[in-house]
């Protein structure tokens, strides 16, 4: 592994403190839900993203909570990527289901 750009820490250690697996961290920062970058073979997130505000759930209008009936996890939804026809296409039946 080679040394930390400044201001990241390694995928690895982000992923202990987020209790989460180092290919699910991978996954996120491709995503775009976590800031990181890919140096040579190895994968590093921006060091504020453990104390960031995506570790508390904020309520922000439009959020959705989802509950397993044991515990509660607040989803927030940011971006719709969705090509102009196919939203047409929902708008038309979203409102002639009303």
């Amino acid at each position: 592994m080679s040394d930390a750009p400044e201001g990241m820490i390694p995928v690895e250690e982000f992923a202990k403190l987020k209790g989460i697996t180092a290919s699910k961290a991978i996954d996120m920062v491709r995503g775009g839900f976590y800031v990181g970058r890919k140096v040579g073979d190895d994968w590093y997130v921006d060091i504020s993203e453990p104390t960031n505000s995506a570790s508390k759930p904020t309520k922000i209008k439009g959020s959705i909570v989802v509950s397993n009936g044991e515990s509660a996890n607040e989803v927030v939804v940011t971006d719709i990527q969705m090509s102009f026809i196919f939203m047409v296409i929902f708008m038309v039946k979203w409102v002639t289901v009303q």
